[in-house]
């Protein structure tokens, strides 16, 4: 099984139609009987407040949202061990807690993050399982 762990900014990004490059990939990702996309606890946040600052139609916001919660993601739990690890590493690579959690959760689960996150990328392809989109 193939294991990928997607942030909000491959959400965003494919599911309100930005980039259809990354929507195609995302859809097929999703539909492929060997893999499995994963989000966290927090990306439902993450995602509405990417949503709200990418239209002022609050309509077409709801509709994005509600194709988000009819995917039904598996959200795997974050104990607080893992809060610690992720703390370390985030300090260790000068990134966001939030990138960081995605990417120890891919590498936990022997898999791949996914995300749009350039700055991210750049600060931490070194520790593997990690894709650029976009």
């Amino acid at each position: 099984m193939n294991i990928f762990v997607c942030d909000a900014s491959v959400l965003v990004t494919a599911l309100f139609g930005a980039n259809k490059d990354i929507a195609a990939k995302l859809d097929q990702v999703l539909h492929d009987k060997s893999c499995t996309v994963h989000i966290l606890p927090f990306t439902i946040v993450e995602f509405a407040n990417g949503i709200r600052f990418s239209t002022r139609d609050i309509s077409v916001a709801k509709q994005t949202i509600e194709r988000f919660t009819a995917l039904a993601l598996p959200v795997p739990p974050i104990a607080p061990a893992d809060v610690h690890a992720i703390m370390e590493l985030s300090y260790r690579m000068g990134t966001t807690v939030y990138d960081t959690a995605y990417h120890y959760a891919a590498i936990m689960r022997e898999g791949v993050f996914i995300t749009c996150d350039r700055g991210y990328f750049k600060k931490a392809s070194q520790l593997g399982h990690i894709e650029l989109w976009g």
